[in-house]
């Protein structure tokens, strides 16, 4: 080899290593890969940090929920994630933004596997695995009025639920094997009296539909009675949904049954549920594209193409076809396909969820600001944010 080359392949060898030395130890690779999700702190008193490697400006407990909008690997192969968190100190409410290192939270498949079941809202999401187990992520439940820190371990001892929920007023809910109801806040106990066979946790009341087909509130009481409910149609219901003024049911001949509860003001003027027909999936929710709030409602056909109320909503959808579900998010829709892909549309200009990689998905579940999406194994891929503070 040539004297000059050799001479030159040293020196680029010295270059090389002087690098090494002298790079910053909190220079993080372009090699990064967004995990958007909830997981928790699998260890006692984890530093949250300015940037990866960086100064730490708090401790979070173990068991503290997290969601995870990013992961970046530093230049030592440490894989850091950015997080945002929520918990209750010193009777204040205190939020955090930051990075952890990933080592210290339990997060993806590790935690999400065997699902079943899927509620979630923008309170926090309670998962049902298939052995009955329960996995409960989000705000911070609270007992008798005050903030619980681990949520984590009040599940621990339910290993046969049957159906899972989130509820805005009464915390995270579910029904064990045989049709018992448990919740996060003992001081809601009105329906452990009796066996449900179902329940739904969206409205502003919570309804259910006990063992011997009646249609009961939260207080447990039943409610009047329509001319619907005659000749067993409560025990046709495959489905129950709700909002602020309406609890949705709809049966196993895909009509839809509208039961209005309350008259809100500021309520969206309702569908004409007579032509809701040959319904496979229902769903409602809030939205708010604009400055002011609407409520929303969606129907699938049997046919694969969706009906949706208001216009903001029915646009948005007009050209979908072969969908199984769909799902109102706080300012778009999401929609699962029959061959297990995924749609998103954002409502008057607004940004849906990202969901162009999914694949495989059997279920989704849209919560405000996110979408929670169930794979044919079992596990769960996550859309959009997530916040801890109540908007």
């Amino acid at each position: 080899m040539d004297r000059s080359v050799k001479e030159l392949m040293k020196r680029i060898v010295v270059l090389m290593f002087i690098a090494i030395l002298f790079v910053s130890p909190n220079a993080v690779s372009e090699q990064q890969r967004t995990i958007p999700g909830f997981g928790f702190v699998n260890s006692k008193d984890v530093a949250v940090r300015y940037e990866p490697n960086g100064d730490h400006f708090t401790r979070l407990p173990q068991d503290t929920c997290v969601w995870i909008s990013e992961a970046k690997t530093d230049k030592k192969g440490v894989l850091w994630y950015r997080i945002h968190s929520g918990i209750y100190r010193e009777y204040a409410h205190k939020e955090y933004h930051g990075w952890m290192m990933a080592k210290f939270i339990d997060a993806g498949n590790d935690v999400w596997n065997d699902v079943a079941e899927v509620s979630a809202n923008a309170v926090g999401m309670i998962v049902r695995k298939k052995d009955g187990s329960v996995v409960i992520a989000g705000k911070q439940a609270t007992v008798h009025g005050s903030p619980w820190l681990n949520m984590r371990r009040w599940a621990e001892h339910i290993k046969d639920a049957r159906q899972v929920s989130v509820q805005y007023n009464r915390g995270y809910c579910l029904l064990d094997e045989n049709g018992y109801f448990h919740t996060t806040d003992p001081d809601n106990t009105a329906f452990l009296q009796q066996p449900l066979r179902m329940m739904e946790g969206r409205s502003d009341v919570m309804f259910a539909i006990t063992e011997d087909g009646k249609l009961i509130n939260y207080a447990g009481r039943e409610i009047e009675t329509k001319p619907w409910m005659a000749d067993g149609t409560l025990d046709r219901v495959t489905q129950m949904t709700g909002n602020d003024e309406y609890v949705l049911l709809l049966t196993d001949h895909g009509d839809v049954l509208a039961y209005e509860y309350q008259h809100n003001a500021l309520g969206t003027p309702p569908p004409d549920w007579q032509q809701w027909h040959h319904i496979r999936s229902v769903d409602t929710a809030w939205i708010k594209p604009g400055k002011t709030p609407l409520l929303s409602y969606t129907g699938v056909r049997m046919d694969g193409t969706v009906l949706a109320h208001p216009q903001q909503v029915s646009s948005a959808v007009s050209g979908w076809t072969e969908i199984k579900k769909a799902e109102i998010g706080r300012s778009w829709i999401a929609g699962l396909k029959e061959d297990g892909t995924c749609v998103s549309a954002g409502l008057e200009g607004k940004n849906p969820v990202d969901v162009s990689g999914w694949t495989d998905i059997v279920d989704i579940e849209a919560a405000g600001d996110y979408l929670v999406g169930v794979k044919q194994d079992g596990t769960l891929v996550f859309s959009g944010s997530f916040s801890f503070v109540d908007q």
